[in-house]
């Protein structure tokens, strides 16, 4: 029992330390922001009947209760930006060390630690890393993964455990986002294997279940779009084609979509790249084709199933395909289990080729994304308004005034986030106009302007 958790243990940190070699060159000095701020004041001013209060929520927006435990997390932690960005960094680790451990019951250690630095590295997953209000994504993926690896070890042998955490877990999917569908695709799969390919067996357990998820996505479907400028639904054809056309590109790591904001366009070599991936990918899935024809549907069904909610969305984010990818990379990693034992040598090159092509994915991407992104560029305009308070030494003010707020608004929480730099109790007053507000001017006021992506001391 001791070796089989220091193993585990050992994986864990191992894909933390990966991640920390990847993500700290920028993730050390990035600065909370926009919804982060009002996940901190959330996580410290809600109580526990609060938290009760969201089991039972339906209005719009997500319906995600169980994220309100991490948000107490981040409020016991002090307020210090990198620490936190180390934790939230700790709990995305689980998602790739719950792949690492599902590819090991396919493949070799090696090739499934490359296989999980696939995944690690695809630009998917930068907003998760960098944005702690991606939590529900991250929780989202962890369950995912815990399944699929439960789905794994039924199919090697069943028992009974095996398919019960499963079902705990497919329920607890519910209260986390309303992407668990593919959490349900998954437990049918498990309990097929574990009942044997018993069809009423398992019928009796997925039919009551399915009537729980139509149910919830009924009374959702009421609510979701409410009194939101963000999100609705739009059910027309031409929806549908922007949208898969929007996603695709990105299961071969080519940059599309303004929230990614990819200034220069890809060099021939970068281009290059994405076509090499497009052959191997589609020279794998044929390979599957030829050999394992009904997996290959029950990958592509599930790929679907997660975009589900999506493909009518008027709003559309790339990391939307945070659960999409690891069914493509699963069963890339499937295929090659079937490709290795004919073909060792081959399938330990193919790994190492599309390794290297994530490399060089990452080294042009994840630059591009940190400055140019809708993520990066709210990081870069907190920066600057930090900047502007400890040039001016906010602590010697017992108030801030912010005009022309418009751009700056949202990224520093309508300037709350000097709250967290005063070393004191701190009023701000934040106006979208040019003219400085009465109170300001006959209190001792620190007043600023905002000016697109920076701030300047007003001296008045």
């Amino acid at each position: 029992m001791r070796s089989f958790f220091l193993k585990y243990i050992t994986r864990y940190l191992a894909v933390f330390c990966i991640l920390l070699i990847v993500y700290n060159p920028y993730l050390k000095d990035w600065t909370l922001n926009g919804d982060e701020l009002i996940v901190l004041e959330v996580g410290r001013n809600d109580s526990v009947k609060d938290f009760l209060k969201r089991f039972i929520y339906n209005g719009p927006g997500h319906y995600s209760p169980l994220i309100f435990a991490l948000w107490k997390l981040y409020a016991l932690l002090p307020s210090h930006f990198a620490l936190i960005h180390l934790v939230n960094l700790a709990l995305f680790a689980l998602a790739p060390f719950l792949l690492l451990i599902s590819l090991e019951l396919l493949l070799p250690t090696i090739l499934s630690i490359l296989l999980t630095c696939i995944l690690i590295l695809s630009p998917i997953y930068y907003y998760h890393v960098y944005v702690i209000s991606a939590h529900a994504n991250t929780l989202s993926l962890v369950i995912f993964f815990l399944m699929f690896y439960l789905l794994l070890k039924t199919r090697k042998k069943p028992k009974a455990k095996y398919l019960y955490i499963s079902l705990i877990f497919f329920l607890l999917s519910f209260f986390v986002r309303e992407t668990f569908l593919i959490n349900f695709f998954i437990l049918l799969i498990t309990a097929n294997f574990y009942f044997k390919k018993n069809v009423k067996k398992t019928l009796l357990l997925i039919i009551p279940l399915g009537v729980i998820v139509l149910i919830f996505f009924y009374l959702r479907s009421k609510t979701l779009s409410q009194n939101n400028i963000y999100y609705s639904y739009i059910f027309n054809f031409y929806k549908l084609k922007d949208t898969v056309l929007f996603f695709t590109p990105w299961l071969f790591n080519y940059p599309a979509g303004w929230q990614y904001g990819v200034s220069q366009p890809p060099p021939f070599y970068y281009l290059f790249l994405v076509l090499s991936n497009i052959f191997i990918t589609l020279g794998i899935y044929l390979y599957l084709y030829l050999k394992k024809p009904v997996v290959l549907f029950l990958i592509l069904a599930g790929g679907v199933i997660t975009l589900l909610p999506y493909f009518f969305l008027s709003r559309i984010l790339v990391f939307y395909l945070d659960l999409t990818y690891p069914i493509w990379l699963l069963g890339i990693a499937y295929t090659l289990s079937l490709l290795r034992k004919r073909y060792a040598r081959l399938t330990v090159i193919t790994v190492i080729f599309i390794f290297f092509i994530q490399i060089f994915t990452a080294a042009w991407v994840i630059p591009q994304w940190v400055k140019h992104s809708f993520a990066g560029e709210s990081n870069e305009i907190a920066k600057n308004f930090i900047k502007a308070l400890q040039s001016a030494k906010i602590d010697n003010y017992q108030s801030l005034c912010i005009t022309n707020h418009v751009k700056g608004r949202w990224p520093t929480y309508e300037g709350k986030l000097a709250k967290y730099f005063a070393g004191h109790n701190l009023d701000v007053i934040s106006t979208p106009g040019q003219e400085v507000p009465d109170i300001c001017l006959k209190r001792d006021s620190l007043i600023l302007k905002n000016e697109g992506n920076t701030y300047f001391l007003l001296d008045i």
